[in-house]
């Protein structure tokens, strides 16, 4: 009998970790609704918002700006997005490998500053002992949280901290798949357009100025689309991570269930066995 009590508090707590698995999947499904349409929003936004600085570049010098200088990389700033908290596969695991890669070629705190979003790659640092610039756990992918990140970054790449600034995040490429990027975040730069004939735009109070006050903008808004873009592939790993879990349990279940009728279809028969010789035992 203690075999079948054990079976039977083992198929409830299978039961009751699918339940919860389950119920993680049915939450972040309703939330990636919002958080992609918020990304799709934002990435109209982006691409407008470049198109518009393509076109101050052309009538600027970009080299007076030190935002679009092109420095000679020694010195590098990584931000690291992650998520904070677990359950959503390997999906953490292959940002800070990625990032870790990179930051090992040099000196943690000295030619690599680091910029860590999210718990779970403040406490990898933690762990690793490497000093970072700034930390922002429990984060939100809101236009708030991007300009403080954005800002940070222009200031270390303005006090010539750093040469250059690279963002370690993930996005989901096809259906179900994840994959670790890298993009440059500093310095900005801009595509090769081929100057239009047919007029000038006028531009005031002259387009370096316009392109020197919407600049801060425009990295803000970028560090917005990453943002979203890292909360969305986040989402999308923990529902294939839940979708896995919730399934095995419920394969784990059968199979635990299946015992628990063995091993009761076992005591009943030794029962009667022994009821049976007790009772030709008596004759």
């Amino acid at each position: 009998m203690n075999t079948l009590r054990d079976l039977k508090r083992r198929i409830k707590a299978v039961k009751n970790i699918g339940h919860i698995t389950s119920a993680m999947k049915t939450l972040a499904s309703a939330k990636i609704r919002k958080t992609e349409d918020r990304q799709n929003k934002v990435l109209l936004y982006e691409s407008r918002l470049q198109e518009v600085m393509d076109e101050l570049v052309q009538g600027a010098d970009p080299g007076s700006l030190e935002l679009l200088t092109n420095r000679e990389p020694h010195r590098y700033g990584v931000v690291v997005m992650v998520s904070d908290m677990g359950f959503c596969g390997s999906f953490n695991h292959n940002i800070l490998n990625a990032a870790h890669s990179f930051i090992k070629s040099g000196t943690p705190g000295e030619d690599r500053r680091v910029i860590a979003v999210g718990k779970k790659a403040i406490s990898s640092f933690i762990r690793r002992g490497i000093p970072c610039e700034l930390t922002v756990p429990r984060w939100n992918p809101d236009f708030a949280t991007a300009q403080k990140i954005a800002d940070k970054c222009v200031e270390l790449f303005l006090q010539a901290k750093v040469d250059r600034i690279y963002v370690f995040y993930s996005k989901p490429i096809t259906a179900g798949k994840l994959q670790a990027f890298r993009e440059t975040f500093l310095p900005v730069s801009f595509e090769e357009r081929v100057k239009h004939s047919g007029g000038d735009f006028l531009i005031e109070p002259d387009p370096l100025k316009a392109l020197e006050a919407i600049l801060p903008h425009f990295l803000s808004v970028k560090m917005h689309k990453l943002l979203l873009e890292t909360r969305t592939g986040e989402l999308k790993a923990r529902i294939q991570a839940m979708t896995n879990a919730t399934e095995n349990a419920e394969s784990l279940v059968n199979e635990l269930t299946l015992q628990f009728f063995r091993a009761r279809q076992e005591s009943i028969t030794r029962e009667i066995i022994e009821i049976t010789s007790g009772s030709e035992a008596m004759k």
